[in-house]
């Protein structure tokens, strides 16, 4: 019999992970050092933006009052915003910078709505280590059918290297191993479901594969020191 504990966990943890892949498919990148426009990206960028000023919002009138964990990061990450801002001021290329600014925002509001969802349910955290082991799974996935069928789900892929569906194998290299710790931990935990610890098993070693076949050295690297920690 399922609690209502864990159904909400369950539902917390596929609305998360259903918006972070429609985010991942609808939005577009590359391996270029410029930055990639186009309506998926800005309307993205515009409802992660609204989103996480919103909960910051509600946050700050609604949430609990307590010690404000999570303070310092969002302080620093605000910082790192702004000066990317004023950035644009001795930019040689200050379109370029402009959309940086603008992506860096939406990051910092992500963040910052992240920690601002912590405070209103601090209990959750499992829902959100399923949701992250979820969307990296889906990511995975699908950059590895997207190599053996590369006619039918990324003709334009013909790199040797996994990129999709991401653009950039630096990028998907880096979606794999951030699963890689929630699926270490569902895989290992002495409590929960028998099937869902089975099927991390498979889905560590999806991770791992892809880790690997995107040739990121930066994901090789991050993956060692996730897996080497949790041991």
């Amino acid at each position: 019999r399922v609690g209502p504990r864990l159904t909400g966990d369950i539902g917390l943890a596929l609305g998360l992970a259903a918006g972070l892949i429609v985010i991942a498919f609808a939005t577009t990148g590359g391996f270029d050092s410029s930055i990639t426009v186009s309506t998926a990206n800005t309307w993205a960028e515009i409802a992660i933006t609204l989103v996480g000023a919103g909960l910051c919002a509600a946050a700050v009138v609604l949430a609990p009052r307590g010690p404000a964990f999570g303070a310092a990061a969002v302080g620093l990450f605000a910082l790192l915003t702004a000066f990317t801002a004023l950035s644009i001021l001795w930019s040689v290329q200050p379109d370029n910078s402009w959309q940086a600014a603008n992506l860096t925002l939406a990051y910092f509001l992500a963040f910052a709505g992240a920690a601002a969802l912590a405070r209103f349910a601090p209990e959750r955290w499992p829902a959100l280590l399923a949701a992250i082991a979820l969307v990296s799974v889906a990511v995975s996935g699908y950059a590895i059918l997207a190599k053996v069928f590369p006619a039918s789900l990324a003709a334009a892929d013909t790199q040797g290297r996994l990129q999709a569906p991401l653009g950039y194998w630096n990028a998907t290299g880096a979606a794999a191993v951030l699963g890689l710790a929630p699926c270490l931990w569902i895989w290992t935990r002495r409590g929960g479901s028998a099937l869902i610890r089975g099927l991390s098993v498979p889905a560590t070693v999806i991770l791992i594969s892809v880790a690997v076949l995107s040739y990121s050295r930066t994901a090789a690297l991050v993956a060692i020191l996730v897996a080497g920690g949790w041991v």
